[in-house]
């Protein structure tokens, strides 16, 4: 993924206070829960791959909307880019 802009992370900072969104964060444990299922028993390598890639995407977006309020904080402190 690349990195999301301002824009992005203050949707993002909003969504984390709305009820709805707790819901499809939690569609989303639940699909990340089966993609590191299917790494653990999946043998061939095209399937295998596609867990990979779809739990590596589920991760970083899990990992984005959690943190977006703290990097809007520290780039509203520090000033410049986000990491």
């Amino acid at each position: 993924m690349i990195p999301p802009d301002d824009d992005v992370l203050a949707a993002l900072a909003r969504l984390d206070n709305n009820t709805d969104f707790a819901a499809v964060k939690g569609w989303f444990l639940q699909n990340l829960a089966e993609a590191h299922k299917s790494l653990e028993t999946e043998r061939d390598e095209v399937p295998l791959r596609q867990a990979q890639g779809q739990a590596q995407l589920m991760t970083d977006f899990l990992s984005r909307a959690k943190s977006a309020r703290d990097v809007m904080e520290k780039k509203r402190i520090l000033g410049g880019e986000h990491p």
